[in-house]
């Protein structure tokens, strides 16, 4: 289970130079690249995949980040109802991986129940909310 073997498409999104990266064996996140940027989107809670698959495919993750000109971290919440404490760890875990890089990380696109989740363990306090992908994006853009 390494995300170091990509599946790489690169779609014609020229103004923001998208990149889809499907790691050819992560089953737990979805990921895609927009130029320094990483997408990264749960694709599930922890119920639905063994421990061994989070930790490693978080792990992979997290090398990525370290070894790729990666300064923006995106969390998509949009694939997920509710995540346990699991994936919140794996989710934290990357962030303070792009903050190591003095990089940027934020949410977006949650549901109603996840935004109260993350809202009330104050992580937005520490990586802002955003409600639409494009929102969040666009917020890396401008600084």
């Amino acid at each position: 289970m390494r995300l170091k073997q990509f599946a790489t498409v690169r779609e014609s999104d020229a103004h923001r130079g998208r990149e889809m990266m499907s790691p050819t064996n992560s089953r737990v996140f979805g990921i895609e690249k927009y130029g320094e940027k990483l997408v990264v989107t749960p694709l599930g809670d922890a119920n639905g995949f063994r421990y061994t698959e989070i930790h490693q495919d978080t792990n992979a993750i997290c090398d990525l980040i370290g070894r790729e000109k990666i300064a923006n971290l995106i969390i998509d919440l949009s694939d997920v109802t509710i995540l346990g404490s699991i994936i919140i760890s794996s989710i934290i875990k990357m962030a303070r991986k792009i903050s190591e890089k003095q990089g940027q990380a934020c949410f977006c696109q949650a549901g109603d129940s996840m935004r109260e989740v993350i809202e009330s363990m104050s992580l937005t306090k520490l990586w802002p909310y955003y409600e639409s992908l494009d929102e969040a994006i666009g917020s890396f853009d401008e600084g």
